[in-house]
């Protein structure tokens, strides 16, 4: 009974235990303070937490630049949201003090990883790459796979390990290579119990990056094109730590934690460190659920031979999010929001303040909207909605609407 409490005080409501990558979306944009499925990625030991399980998400939409603005309500095409995914995981049904050992297997899910390989993040390639080049040509990685295994010990701890793997190769008539990019991680995680109404959580990941492509340089008489390296496996590596306090007394839970993250881009000449650490706390309240957290964060960016695009930045994040369910218990509604403030200097002197953006209709800005379904306790879809929805609904009716919803995800325990 003691450890059922446990459970049921960190992970936050019975609605949430199954939270999906849209409801972190809307609950504060990060997960760092709740336990919810996608946090298997980063910790493969909590997928005992979820056991019998599939996951799969319909992709991120974002609206286009042709798809907004004085055109946005003449033009009428459909267009498939990006980053789609599923998979599954499976568990053993141990009797009364058996080891419970789970099995998981995900396809096509986008690696944050890939922010830091693919030209469209000028934030990260922009400093490596010469200040002439026209167009950047690096092939994605394909084959995106997770793998993950957990077993739980005769103590209590549970034990994870995790893989991704995702590669791309491409050479000429001379079997040269043209194009090469990859991802290969590995995860190890555990979930263990350390006091009464407490459990303390640790996961490593530690992987290698290529990026190989070419750019275009010069003008429109006379382009050349080059070779371009942003990393040839090049090592990454992250630390993230968090401890589930819970207060039965209050129906809450406090949750410190502490991640580290360091990337090495252009053979390791090229250094990012990330860091954050902060407190949570998790509340259970009549029929949903309520988290607040702060956070502390330091960024550290030495880029390839050059001491004056070094950055450098210091600041905080305030977050929260609330679900409750609404008139029937399948239907929960759900907000949240997120405010990034640092300042960031870049060289020696100059520096300035930067904030998360306010509505780029993006996953990382201020605010976010969205419901649930649960049925029969078994299916559950969340469901992301365009900040924008409650201001042009009415175009259902009068007329066509770019999107009312960016992000459907769903699990169904079987």
């Amino acid at each position: 009974m003691r450890k059922t409490l446990a459970w049921i005080l960190a992970a936050g409501c019975v609605v949430g235990s199954y939270a999906t990558d849209a409801r972190v979306a809307i609950m504060g944009r990060d997960d760092a303070f709740y336990r919810d499925v996608h946090n298997v990625f980063k910790n493969p030991a909590s997928i005992g937490f979820y056991p019998n399980v599939a996951y799969g998400s319909y992709g991120v939409y974002i609206p286009r630049a042709n798809e907004v603005g004085s055109t946005s309500g003449i033009t009428r095409f459909n267009r498939d949201p990006d980053k789609p995914f599923f998979g599954a995981i499976v568990s053993n049904r141990p009797e009364e003090g058996g080891k419970t050992v789970s099995f998981g297997a995900v396809f096509n899910r986008y690696d944050r990883m890939k922010n830091y390989i693919l030209p469209i993040y000028p934030e990260v390639l922009s400093a490596i790459l010469p200040d002439t080049a026209h167009t950047i040509d690096i092939k994605p990685p394909l084959g995106k796979v997770d793998l993950m295994g957990s077993m739980t010990t005769a103590g209590g701890m549970t034990i994870g390990l995790g893989a991704y793997f995702a590669h791309q190769k491409i050479t000429d008539e001379k079997n040269n290579v043209d194009y090469q990019s990859g991802i290969y991680k590995g995860t190890f995680g555990l979930v263990a119990p350390v006091a009464e109404d407490m459990d303390f959580e640790a996961s490593v990941n530690y992987g290698l990056l290529t990026a190989k492509g070419l750019y275009s340089v010069g003008n429109t008489n006379n382009i050349d094109t080059l070779g371009l390296t942003i990393a040839d496996r090049d090592w990454f590596g992250s630390i993230d730590l968090r401890l589930f306090s819970g207060v039965p007394a209050l129906n809450a839970t406090f949750v410190p934690q502490a991640s580290f993250q360091m990337v090495n881009l252009h053979d390791g000449e090229t250094r990012l460190i990330d860091v954050n650490a902060g407190l949570g706390l998790n509340l259970n309240i009549d029929r949903g659920f309520f988290f607040a957290g702060i956070q502390g964060l330091y960024s550290d960016y030495n880029w390839v031979n050059s001491s004056d695009l070094a950055e450098q930045s210091i600041g905080g994040r305030v977050s929260f999010g609330v679900e409750r369910n609404l008139v029937w218990d399948w239907f929960v509604i759900r907000v949240g929001g997120q405010k990034i403030l640092k300042y960031a200097t870049q060289g020696k002197n100059v520096g300035q303040w930067i904030e998360n953006p306010e509505s780029d209709a993006s996953d990382q800005d201020l605010v976010g909207l969205g419901f649930g379904l649960n049925i029969e306790n078994r299916l559950r879809i969340d469901v992301v909605a365009a900040e924008d929805i409650v201001y042009t609904f009415t175009n259902l009716f009068s007329g066509p609407q770019h999107h009312l919803f960016k992000r459907v995800s769903a699990t169904y325990s079987f």
